[in-house]
């Protein structure tokens, strides 16, 4: 048998293997942009070789998944569920509960070095989070601080709103508010406490009864977190005077305006 033949045969066919698998093309893909805590959040890895994948969370060894087998094999500490199946080249990173520890890179790679990236950034801000609050005692004058539970990134607006009736009557702007890290971090960035307060000022003179309302939005997120104070005698001002007054005013404008259409219709009828 002529040696020189068949190395030269096999040859080309492992440089054109070699060629394949380094043309391998490995995408990683996501179920949402940003995961909230405590929802169920997907990665995707998907291949166009034969090599197997192995999935890694900033750098460290996760998992390994059989190409067109059900089959992954993953270290037992690792937090997350891997899957893959017969009939497809993917495998599935699974997080069943997303917290601030899910923030990290993922990576999925094959043995040929193609591989794909992720970064994953987590939103903490819960609408129905209970917030730590401090009231004077009715009827007496005091500061008013409302703090949140921890959040993250730290993208929010703060309101303070006097409501009376639950109607809103006019917003309040000489509040304070100040920022405390959490150990509890996103890939460095720590989530932050919110600590807002406002100084009440019992009405001696003329008064309405109110309250006041403090409304904490995420630019990420549609819920706002919503706390309402007990009912506090506050004081009558120009501006919510004036202020009534307009929509009254508004409302008797939008009356007569509906009444004299049907006036000049009527009149058109006739």
């Amino acid at each position: 048998m002529n040696m020189g033949c068949t190395t030269s045969m096999f040859l080309p066919l492992t440089l054109m293997l070699m060629a394949y698998l380094a043309d391998a093309e490995v995408r990683l893909t996501t179920s949402s942009t940003i995961p909230r805590t405590s929802e169920l959040f997907k990665l995707t890895c998907s291949t166009t070789g034969t090599e197997n994948v192995s999935w890694l969370k900033d750098g460290e060894f996760q998992s390994t998944c059989l190409v067109l087998s059900p089959s992954c094999y993953t270290l037992p500490s690792s937090p997350f569920k891997f899957s893959s199946d017969n009939d497809s080249k993917s495998s599935v990173l699974t997080i069943t509960d997303v917290s601030m520890d899910s923030c990290g890179n993922f990576t999925c790679s094959d043995k040929s070095g193609n591989k794909d990236s992720v970064q994953v950034n987590v939103i903490h801000f819960n609408s129905d989070d209970l917030l730590q609050t401090i009231e004077p005692v009715q009827e007496s004058s005091g500061t008013i601080t409302v703090t949140t539970n921890c959040i993250f990134p730290n993208y929010v607006t703060i309101q303070w709103i006097k409501v009376q009736n639950g109607i809103d009557i006019g917003a309040i702007e000489n509040y304070t508010q100040i920022t405390e890290n959490c150990k509890a971090n996103c890939a460095g960035s720590p989530a932050v406490k919110i600590r807002t307060s406002f100084q009440h000022n019992e009405a001696k003179g003329k008064y309405i009864t109110a309250a006041y309302k403090v409304v904490i939005k995420h630019w990420d997120v549609v819920e706002p977190i919503t706390w309402t104070s007990q009912l506090y005698k506050i004081e009558v001002n120009t501006r919510m005077t004036s202020e009534g007054s307009d929509n009254k005013r508004s409302i008797l404008t939008l009356f007569a305006t509906v009444l004299g259409i049907k006036m000049i219709k009527s009149i058109h009828v006739w």
